[in-house]
């Protein structure tokens, strides 16, 4: 019986105050491109596709030649004083998000159903498709520029490797980036695509500005070459500080230009570049893009041999494994005066106080109720309880990517009567509803697991998240309403650890979230069993904490439509006809403060052979890790969603007279990743058996997944080993 949740249950992936940073995906594609007529496909052609075919088989295309040209342009009528003072003033509909349309409400009504990813299962690649929506606008709440534009130009030639061939050209943008100037050739000749604009509304987010011009192309014939370029540009550069080098498809080589102007004083970083073959240097030339009639100074790299994205289930995010350039925007220089831009975290913290100034706050259609709601609360702690669970079970999370709304909180206000937010939203009610109590409560800005980047070097993709924190005996107590059932200090994995900016008028301070190890997600089962007939008749007691504590509860309370005695008779079965479960006793489930228990009578079938006088047992149904098998050209790290902490103490009760002669060989594995220890013996007439499954860390590193897969491969002899009885 493997502990997994095979009913629905939602997750809340959370994306927040993320830069625009585009990784194209596989998208459908119904219509071919018109004038086919425009194809000249050659022998040679189709001998060098057949010969890239045989090179690389998982591929339908391989890119020829990728240039990037990047070019920069100094914003003359930037004045951060009014940054966003005049642009509110302009743009009124932006002071809100509760002047959306009815239709988001309906979308957020339907945020009660999901689906939780049980641990251990066999990791294979992702296949997406994304969903969008027609005739797409771009957002009322558009960011004002910032002090630098960047200007890219892209250049792509690939060549098709296989016949009947659908791949569409797809171009990101947003309210921040637009894309102009698209030309596209196949086999040499001038092509017209048909185009259309959509977006993916509903999907990732229930609210984005994020836009797609895809130009729908079919080809029949190996061999053809498809060759297109398109500038892109950015009206503030902070928001394109990350080029991932890698292409969805093997890339023979790729050049990245980047201007480097004598005003613009910026680093640029190289993340993640060990094994890939490149070479760089600097020229001198005119610029592709801009205005400037001068020669201007490149660093120009040139990648060779390339491989593509990988698409699995369970990687860590991109940023950890792939190749990118991480550009550090410092300051800009105009007329001798310095302009900052993100030299530290003095100018992001500035930054995130900018577009999150002129909120209102009106805290006067809550006060009443937030009174109310603590009125029978003795002590401070269970008053920050009594503000904190409420939003966490009242106020339903949606995620907003829509020009400002991408990082400026919505009014308090509008969120408690909405009843619906994102992250900073939830963050921004959290906090006055605190404050309407009198408790120094702020906002936070985080980045969770998901980034591998830092306040070391500052910038927009650091953080991507919000919470609040509330000073409380002098230090911070972190909350995140978007987790639900998360108990005052508690905290989920995605943060423990992680640095945070958090707020203090002018000021900041940055701080830590608290970490906890491996045993603080304990979820342990303690087990008597006795053969009854040809059953097993188990008496089963587990109790969970940390990690596997919210697994449970969530699966639990947000299964609203189901009685609860139906919920978890599905979940302790795990619905297998075998097993038949009978006489539940649990504590309260309902209580997020405590560490839920279990007790429970389990009758197993199917699990005892008898032959040649021989009884055969097997007592292992949980199976953790069993059949685990990862791709041997993985080159991304392998997210275990948080540190495992399995314990399962089992006393196998013999009959009288009765012995083991032949049990699974113990198992005892203990690296730093990881821990195995499986031990089972008799002692007089029990057999006793301990199994311990820890995860020290939440995921596992590329290069230790092989070794890792054969470790699982003892497991599983170990599970699939019977208990021999005379």
């Amino acid at each position: 019986m493997k502990h997994k949740f095979t009913f629905l249950v939602i997750i809340l992936f959370i994306s927040c105050s993320v830069p625009k940073i585009h990784i194209p995906g596989n998208f459908e594609t119904k219509s071919v491109f018109v004038g086919e007529e425009a194809m000249a496909v050659t022998p040679y052609g189709i001998s060098e596709a057949g010969d890239l075919s045989d090179e690389f088989p998982d591929e339908d295309i391989v890119n020829q030649k990728i240039k990037v040209s990047i070019d920069f342009k100094f914003n003359d009528k930037y004045d951060s004083s009014q940054y966003y003072k005049g642009y509110i003033a302009e743009n009124k509909s932006a002071d809100s998000l509760a002047k959306m349309n009815d239709s988001l409400q309906k979308i957020a009504d339907k945020a009660n159903t999901g689906s939780l990813k049980p641990n251990g299962k066999i990791e294979t690649k992702k296949r997406t498709t994304k969903s969008f929506s027609k005739n797409p606008e771009l957002t009322d709440r558009p960011l004002p520029d910032g002090q630098i534009f960047m200007n890219s130009n892209y250049e792509y030639e690939y060549i098709t490797v296989k016949d009947f061939i659908e791949e569409p050209i797809v171009l990101h943008y947003n309210s921040m980036i637009s894309v102009r100037n698209f030309y596209a050739r196949i086999d040499n000749n001038t092509a017209t695509l048909k185009k259309r604009d959509e977006s993916n509304d509903g999907h990732m987010y229930f609210k984005t500005d994020s836009r797609y011009k895809i130009y729908d192309l079919s080809v029949p014939v190996r061999g053809s070459t498809i060759s297109y370029e398109y500038t892109e540009e950015c009206r503030d550069a902070k928001f394109n500080s990350v080029l991932y080098i890698a292409e969805d498809h093997y890339t023979q080589k790729k050049i990245v230009k980047i201007a480097l102007p004598e005003y613009l004083n910026f680093d640029i970083i190289e993340k993640n570049f060990t094994g890939i073959n490149y070479t760089k240097d600097t020229i001198s030339e005119y610029p592709k893009t801009g205005s400037t009639g001068k020669k201007v100074k490149y660093l120009v790299y040139t990648f060779k041999r390339l491989k593509a994205f990988q698409n699995y289930t369970s990687d860590r995010g991109p940023s950890y494994n792939y190749p990118m350039l991480y550009f550090h925007f410092k300051t800009a220089t105009k007329d001798g005066r310095s302009h900052s831009i993100m030299k530290n975290t003095d100018d992001l913290y500035r930054w995130y106080k900018l577009v999150s100034s002129n909120l209102r706050n009106d805290t006067s259609v809550f006060a009443q109720f937030t009174k109310k709601l603590v009125k029978d609360k003795k002590t401070d702690e269970e008053k920050i309880k009594a503000v904190y669970y409420w939003i966490q079970d009242n106020i339903r999370y949606v995620a907003f990517e829509d020009g400002i709304a991408g990082f400026r909180p919505d009014e308090c206000s509008d969120v408690f009567t909405k009843r619906y937010g994102d992250c900073k939203g939830m963050a921004n009610l959290t906090k006055n509803m605190l404050k309407v109590l009198g408790y120094d409560a702020r906002l936070v800005w985080i980045g969770t697991k998901h980034q591998n980047f830092s306040y070391d070097i500052p910038g927009l993709p650091v953080d991507n998240h919000a919470i609040c924190a509330v000073k409380f005996n002098g230090k911070f107590i972190f909350l995140d309403g978007t987790e639900n059932y998360c108990a005052l200090n508690e905290y989920a994995n995605r943060i423990q650890g992680r640095q945070c900016i958090v707020e203090d008028g002018d000021k900041y301070s940055i701080e830590t979230i608290p970490e906890w190890g491996y045993e603080h997600n304990e979820h342990a089962s303690v087990e008597t069993i006795d053969i009854v007939n040809n059953s097993l008749n188990v008496k089963v007691k587990r109790t969970f904490k940390g990690e596997s504590k919210l697994d449970f509860i969530r699966s639990y309370n947000y299964l609203r439509s189901q009685k609860k005695d139906e919920v978890l008779y599905e979940y302790l079965s795990d619905e297998n006809i075998d097993y038949t479960v009978k006489n539940i006793v649990t504590s309260d489930l309902g209580n997020r403060d405590k560490n839920p228990e279990i007790s429970f009578n389990l009758l197993v079938d199917n699990q005892i052979i008898r032959a040649n006088g021989k009884t055969y047992v097997n007592f292992e149904w949980d199976r953790e890790f069993d059949g685990v098998r990862f791709d041997s050209t993985r080159r991304v790290d392998y997210d275990l969603d948080h540190k495992n902490f399995i314990k399962r103490s089992v006393t196998f009760n013999l009959q009288p007279g009765q012995k083991a002669i032949r049990m699974p060989q113990n198992i005892h594995i203990d690296n730093e990743y990881y821990t195995f220890i499986l031990e089972m013996k008799q002692v007089g007439n029990t057999i006793i058996y301990n199994k311990t499954i820890i995860t020290k860390k939440d995921y596992l590193p590329v290069d230790r997944l092989q070794q890792f897969m054969k470790d699982c491969e003892k497991l599983s002899a170990f599970y699939n080993t019977y208990i021999e009885i005379i």
